[in-house]
């Protein structure tokens, strides 16, 4: 997973206060071999929000609940 987290297609929000969540996505591309696009990474910040694992600005609020999420 190569994306930065200043890249201009990211959610301002993930770009502002998203370094907790971009590593969470790291890890989880690493053991699950995923590959995760920026749309990925913008869908997950809005489906995380929903589902109560973090607040809209990007505190995590379950990581083990994002880890399960992905079977982990």
């Amino acid at each position: 997973m190569n994306i930065r987290q200043n890249d201009p297609k990211l959610k301002k929000e993930i770009q502002k206060f998203g370094c907790y969540l971009l590593c969470l996505h790291y890890y989880i591309s690493k053991f699950k071999t995923l590959e995760f696009t920026i749309f990925d990474i913008n869908d997950n910040y809005h489906k995380f929000i929903n589902l109560g694992y973090i607040k809209s600005n990007c505190f995590i609020l379950n990581p083990c609940k994002i880890f399960n999420y992905y079977g982990i």
